[in-house]
């Protein structure tokens, strides 16, 4: 799995620094890459942009309970961003809720990689290969029952 963080503000390349420092693998090519935009926003609130998926819910989760301020979810049919690989924030200049969306986010993405969460093309490959072993153990029975004919 990997993170792409843009260094689009102070917040994400402290974000950046930090992932980097525990050894999260950085970048934006790669079959599993979660996306965090991080830009700066209005003066009173952060905004999460998304879609609903498990890694908003953990960042929205952890942001929150750092955070203690207003923040306003934008769904997949408002917001801009429509992947669920893909995490839009907008952050207000304040040092304070800065520091909240840093530790958040990362405390989101500790809980994300532990979870093992599986994306949808692992879940249709899982999918597939079960299928393929069904198919292949059902050729086999077949196979049998003709031998015995």
């Amino acid at each position: 799995m990997r993170f792409n963080v843009p260094p689009s503000s102070t917040v994400a390349k402290a974000l950046r620094a930090t992932l980097a420092y525990k050894g999260y693998a950085l970048g934006s090519f790669g079959p599993f890459v979660i996306t965090i935009d991080i830009t700066d926003g209005p003066d009173h609130y952060i905004v999460l942009d998304g879609i609903d998926s498990e890694f908003e819910r953990l960042a929205l989760k952890h942001i929150s309970t750092l955070a203690r301020d207003d923040i306003i979810v934008r769904l997949g049919d408002i917001g801009e961003v429509q992947q669920d690989r893909r995490l839009g924030v907008l952050v207000p200049p304040n040092e304070q809720l800065g520091a909240a969306v840093e530790s958040g986010l990362f405390r989101a993405i500790e809980e994300f990689s532990k979870l093992g969460v599986q994306t949808t093309l692992d879940r249709a490959t899982t999918i597939g290969l079960k299928a393929a072993a069904a198919a292949a153990m059902l050729a086999g029975i077949v196979f049998a029952v003709a031998k015995l004919i």
